[in-house]
């Protein structure tokens, strides 16, 4: 029997099999770590019925590939039947992609069509599905087309955009080096650094930590920080290959010491952890206590498992978005600690509000930028920083020249401030969309996909609404240098495109 066992549970851990299961209400949604992270969920009352908002990187292939794979397991685990998209209207059919019947080759065209912006995830997850779900687009058409329109603004003022930011963030430079000290000079590079990914975040947060301890910062204001710094503390010390090792010794002592009843369960946490129905903290926390039983081998023959538990155990009780709240938080304290002048505070808010005109120029801002550009646009306009610079170049004896990029900048705010309100409206029509067809369809778990500017919207409207959610961002390697989102946007043809119209034509 124990040999069974044994057999079962090594092949759990190499398998894929799984069963639709119904959404626990009480917080217990899973999703594979390989191919996104919950962001932030809501579950309202004893309700098991649910929305998945997908947080869409457009046209970024590894995005596409993680919401492909993140819709395929909702669909065995979660019994999902309906995938809706912003950007599109009403019934999306692949019906004559998906009826090819080579699936090899239909997947490898599928795939290419995703590489070149034709197809996306869910479009591709609908395709090998043979149409297994309900595809549908709940964007409102009116306010699709005129957002589209606005977004043409951030297009024409590209061009302007760089040449200004580039300009001013020179001028800005000479400022700091006139006027910071040389430890204030080290946190604003290292806070380029990071925000530009060339400083790695571990590092980053070993520096931020040192500099809390050296100007004596209150550290509780800071708890994810602190835990985060830990824990990477804690991960330098382990050997992950021999925890590995130490696993798979550990399962085969468990094999030889359990009663038939307890490897039944351990069978069960098995399963359920390869399948993503308890998450890593509470399989690895099940062997814990296991080890405490009488007649069991302890941990402390395990010393890297044991490690590692400790590990797990301590980086889930991290919250990710205070965690990036409490950064930028420490950033702000470390450089009110290191500020010995007014003018020193000036420039680092100029910095800030140049960062924020190039997001939104470039139309990254999030809803907390957003409110933030809104308060405090009249210190943003390019007329506020060249006044500034004029004023006070000659005191700090700054040399410089500006560009005539300038002059553009002011005259395109307006065209951009109604790209984003419009796409704050549009955040009301997907969910009712959304929601409309759940109640047609009848769905208990659906998926909603847009891009990541509307997830403050979404939820909130959701939690108005009493409704349970789950936000999830998918998992990427690597961001694309041609990425063609904004061919596609704007109905462009691309080369293949091109290719296919000539081909026409000969025939």
């Amino acid at each position: 029997m124990k040999k069974i066992y044994t057999i079962i549970v090594l092949l759990i851990f190499v398998c894929n099999n799984a069963w639709a299961q119904e959404i626990d209400a009480a917080g217990g949604f899973m999703i594979s770590e390989a191919n996104g992270t919950i962001r932030d969920s809501y579950f309202a009352g004893d309700s098991n019925t649910i929305l998945v908002h997908i947080q869409d990187l457009h046209c970024n292939y590894d995005a596409q590939i993680s919401i492909y794979n993140i819709i395929n397991e909702l669909r065995e685990k979660y019994g999902l039947n309906l995938v809706a998209v912003e950007g599109s209207i009403g019934r999306l059919e692949t019906a004559p992609f998906s009826s090819y019947p080579d699936e090899r080759i239909k997947e490898d065209v599928a795939r290419w069509f995703v590489k070149r912006g034709k197809f996306d995830g869910a479009a591709l997850a609908h395709v090998m599905s043979k149409s297994g779900f309900t595809f549908w687009g709940v964007d409102d058409p009116k306010m699709y087309n005129e957002n589209v329109e606005a977004y043409k603004v951030s297009l024409e003022a590209q061009n302007s955009m760089v040449k200004y930011y580039d300009n001013m963030s020179g001028i800005l430079k000479q400022f700091k080096d006139k006027t910071y000290s040389d430890d204030l000079k080290e946190l604003d590079s290292k806070i380029a650094a990071y925000k530009d990914e060339t400083l790695d975040f571990s590092q980053y947060i070993a520096y931020l930590v040192s500099l809390m301890d050296k100007h004596a910062i209150d550290k509780s204001a800071y708890k994810n920080v602190t835990i985060l710094s830990d824990v990477l503390k804690k991960e330098a010390d382990i050997d992950f290959l021999q925890v590995d090792t130490e696993r798979a010794a550990y399962m085969d002592k468990l094999n030889e010491q359990l009663k038939d009843t307890q490897l039944s369960e351990l069978l069960d946490k098995s399963l359920y952890f390869k399948l993503g129905r308890i998450s890593a903290l509470d399989f690895y926390t099940y062997l814990q206590e296991l080890s405490t039983h009488e007649g069991i081998a302890p941990l402390t023959e395990y010393p890297q498992l044991a490690k590692y538990i400790e590990y797990i155990k301590e980086y889930a009780t991290i919250e990710n978005i205070r965690l990036f709240q409490e950064i930028e938080a420490l950033e702000t304290a470390l450089k009110e600690k290191l500020f010995s002048s007014d003018m020193q505070r000036s420039i680092d808010t100029l910095s800030k509000n140049l960062d924020t005109i190039n997001d939104l120029f470039n139309l990254r801002l999030t809803k907390d930028t957003l409110h933030y550009y809104r308060d405090h646009r009249k210190d943003i306009t390019a007329s506020y920083f060249v006044n500034f610079i004029t004023a006070n170049a000659k005191q700090y004896g700054i040399n410089y020249k500006l560009d005539p990029a300038f002059r553009d900048i002011d005259r395109y705010l307006s065209g951009l401030e109604e790209f984003y309100r419009l796409a704050e409206e549009r955040d009301t029509a997907l969910v009712d969309n959304t929601i409309a067809k759940m109640r047609e369809n009848r769905a208990k778990v659906a998926v909603l996909i847009s891009g990541g500017f509307h997830t403050d919207g979404i939820t909130q409207l959701l939690k108005e609404r009493q409704l349970s959610y789950v936000v999830i961002t998918p998992k990427v390697d690597s961001l694309q240098d041609d990425n063609p989102y904004k061919t596609v946007l704007l109905g462009g043809r691309d080369s293949f495109d091109r290719l296919f119209d000539t081909l026409n034509t000969k025939e």
